[in-house]
């Protein structure tokens, strides 16, 4: 533990040292976040961020951001941040870019200030579609399986995927006497609206497979 702590401040003082030398060309309220991709060759990833208003904001308006990149505006979305507080402050961001070997990339931040904060349009139909690049995948609103999922057209998965099974044990856990366990005992069910609404804890009913987050890098169904 203490080696991987001196290995951690001595990392963090080469990235400070890269830090202190770019060039950040920001305007007011701008927030710059600089990424050091270490490998030699380029990395494009997506890039997760949590910060921090300057101020609470209790207007009742909702704070965005748009994130540029040598003066090029590139695909970025904000998403539920870890806290839970209903106040528009906290935020996480996710910027997808691509990061050049052994250097030190720059992404400005830029706030724009929304009537309110953007509702989710859950879509239409008996399964939820999503397509990105050459991979597809069907989600059932009515069993929370995966029904299918493609690659380059090609299935890569079975019908009724991501089934959550329960399987018999016993209260040995070296498992001393077994090299597997087989013998079903049942399958998780999809909650109702009522009970998916107590478990989020919230005081109203919520689809019990919906999308939860949307936008120009990725989408998330739960």
């Amino acid at each position: 533990p203490r080696v991987m702590e001196i290995l951690s401040r001595e990392r963090m003082k080469a990235f400070m040292a890269f830090a202190s030398g770019a060039d950040i060309q920001k305007q007011e309220g701008d927030i710059p976040i600089l990424v050091f991709n270490t490998h030699p060759y380029p990395v494009k990833r997506v890039i997760s961020c949590e910060f921090q208003l300057q101020d609470q904001n209790h207007s009742g308006t909702h704070t965005a951001y748009q994130v540029y990149h040598n003066g090029k505006q590139i695909p970025a979305q904000l998403e539920k941040e870890d806290s839970t507080i209903p106040l528009d402050w906290r935020k996480k961001l996710l910027i997808e870019a691509e990061l050049p070997p052994f250097a030190l990339s720059v992404f400005i931040c830029r706030p724009v200030i929304l009537p309110e904060k953007p509702q989710i349009i859950q879509p239409a139909g008996e399964d939820i579609c999503l397509q990105g690049g050459n991979a597809t995948v069907r989600i059932s609103r009515k069993t929370g399986w995966i029904q299918e999922m493609t690659c380059d057209g090609k299935p890569v998965l079975q019908e009724d995927a991501g089934k959550l099974l329960v399987i018999q044990d016993n209260e040995d856990p070296w498992g001393m006497t077994v090299t597997e366990y087989r013998n079903l005992t049942g399958a998780f069910t999809l909650a109702d609206g009522e009970t998916s609404g107590k478990i989020a804890g919230l005081d109203h009913a919520i689809e019990p497979v919906r999308v939860i987050e949307d936008g120009a890098v990725r989408t998330v169904v739960e």
